[in-house]
């Protein structure tokens, strides 16, 4: 498997996570407390109907992206979850985003290592890619 269609599938899980209702970013932000921050903010800002929408989150950032690059593309941590807006919670319970990511990832044709419990980061494996 090459790295160009892990890029590949990896915008087509993204796009799938989006269809289902997360807010999904890739390369986004420079790192997890900021990136947080930020979609936290996007979603306050959205009008009350399509944030009632919106079912999670799910991300990469740049740090991460640059981390993938130094290990030798080994995969990427994906940090996934509801989202804190004015002290409640906006989206499902963090499992069930979880789910949503990683069924994405798979659909997609990439591996994933995750057990299945809201405090493991999932993990896109590049090396173990299915066919």
């Amino acid at each position: 498997m090459t790295l160009n269609t892990f890029k590949t599938r990896l915008c087509l899980a993204f796009k799938a996570m989006r269809k289902a209702g997360l807010v999904a970013r890739q390369n986004f932000s420079c790192c997890g407390s900021c990136a947080g921050y930020e979609i936290a903010t996007d979603i306050k800002a959205m009008p009350a109907e399509r944030r009632a929408k919106v079912r999670g989150c799910a991300f990469y950032t740049r740090q991460a992206a640059a981390d993938f690059d130094r290990r030798g593309f080994t995969g990427l941590y994906i940090p996934y979850g509801p989202v804190d807006v004015d002290d409640a919670q906006v989206g499902l319970d963090t499992v069930a985003v979880g789910q949503i990511v990683a069924t994405s990832l798979r659909e997609a044709g990439i591996a994933v290592e995750w057990d299945g419990s809201g405090e493991k980061t999932i993990f896109a494996r590049f090396s173990s890619l299915e066919s």
